[in-house]
């Protein structure tokens, strides 16, 4: 059986919460809630499929297997061309036991300490706009523009999230600034050197319009966003009065925390979370 590798990626642009990932030589396993993964195996795509200068040479891909969860089991997607099915099958079922030795340890910790961020007029971190493992290529062209998540951008007052784009991009300077985080959380520029402090990254992602710098209609957005996503922001490592107030916070999204909470690292509130839990799956059956 080959090596196995565990770690967990932030989704970025915009922040929607924490994939897991187990992977070995075969495929990889991805989970964003710690109970349904896709599996997705490697494959040789066909030499010559896209012109002259890939004729005589494959390429190498993944592609969508099938979906699993340990309360439903495995569904297979159509098969892939060109693959061979026996293999395929012995290569998800060894995946899969990885996957199931794996749920014990989730969450998985975070290996994307890679940062891209905007940063402010004095050179201040302001927005992640995207992340990669430390040994990952720096993309030729990357995002330049923070965006808020809008999952369910229908929900009553969440259209006005949109805003806090405008107030992110009118503090940010033009150019982002690739980051390789430390162990003790602080910072180094990846293309001229310049060292951040731990204190300056902002917990959230992103530091908002508060009470102190903005307007209080711009600052109640800020408030309002932050809350909004705090089901998710949870699934990221935080300081304790951040966790806790978060963890209040998130109680008014009861659905969200009781698809989340299995990735979250740690739980100030234990008694919070359950009857948060509780009032979702009471939700459900109504």
């Amino acid at each position: 059986m080959s090596a196995t590798r565990r770690f967990a990626l932030r989704r970025l642009d915009p922040f929607l919460g924490v994939t897991q990932v187990v992977e070995n030589e075969a495929g990889r396993s991805l989970s964003v809630d710690g109970v349904n993964w896709e599996i997705q195996l490697r494959a040789t795509l066909p030499a010559g499929g896209w012109g002259v200068l890939n004729r005589g040479r494959g390429e190498n891909a993944f592609f969508r297997f099938g979906v699993w969860s340990r309360a439903e089991g495995l569904a297979r997607f159509p098969p892939a061309r060109n693959v061979d099915p026996n293999a395929a099958e012995r290569d998800a079922a060894a995946l899969l036991a990885q996957v199931e030795e794996a749920l014990p340890a989730l969450p998985l910790p975070l290996v994307d300490t890679l940062e891209c961020w905007l940063l402010d007029a004095d050179r201040k971190p302001l927005a992640l706009l995207a992340s990669l493992p430390p040994d990952a290529p720096l993309p030729e062209r990357g995002v330049r523009r923070w965006r808020p998540a809008l999952p369910d951008p229908d929900a009553p007052g969440t259209h006005d999230f949109a805003r806090l784009a405008t107030w992110v991009a009118q503090r940010a300077l033009p150019t982002p600034c690739w980051i390789a985080r430390e162990a003790d959380d602080s910072g180094r520029g990846v293309a001229a050197g310049e060292r951040f402090a731990a204190g300056a990254f902002p917990e959230t992602l992103v530091a908002l319009p508060n009470a102190t710098d903005a307007a209080t209609a711009d600052a109640d957005l800020g408030a309002r966003y932050l809350e909004w996503l705090a089901p998710r922001l949870l699934m990221l490592p935080l300081a304790a009065a951040t966790r806790a107030a978060l963890e209040i916070a998130a109680a008014s999204r009861p659905e969200e925390v009781a698809h989340f909470f299995r990735l979250y690292p740690e739980i100030r509130d234990p008694a919070r979370l359950n009857a948060v839990r509780v009032q979702a799956r009471l939700i459900a059956t109504a």
